[in-house]
């Protein structure tokens, strides 16, 4: 149950994020995400989840 509770609040927390981005800055913080549209910063999308400091080494 916990392990529920815990999906849909990150979930609803993406979807919030989500909705003020397009509301209350009108998309613009898509920028400062990965861009798939450009075959070349494919390697940035490979190497993304060694950038984060959650992960475990």
């Amino acid at each position: 149950m916990a392990a529920t509770i815990l999906t849909a609040t990150l979930t609803g927390g993406l979807w919030t994020q989500e909705v003020v981005d397009t509301f209350a800055f009108g998309g613009q913080l898509d920028a400062f995400g990965i861009q798939p549209r450009d075959p070349d910063s494919l390697v940035h999308v490979l190497s993304a989840p060694s950038c984060t400091r959650a992960l475990p080494t």
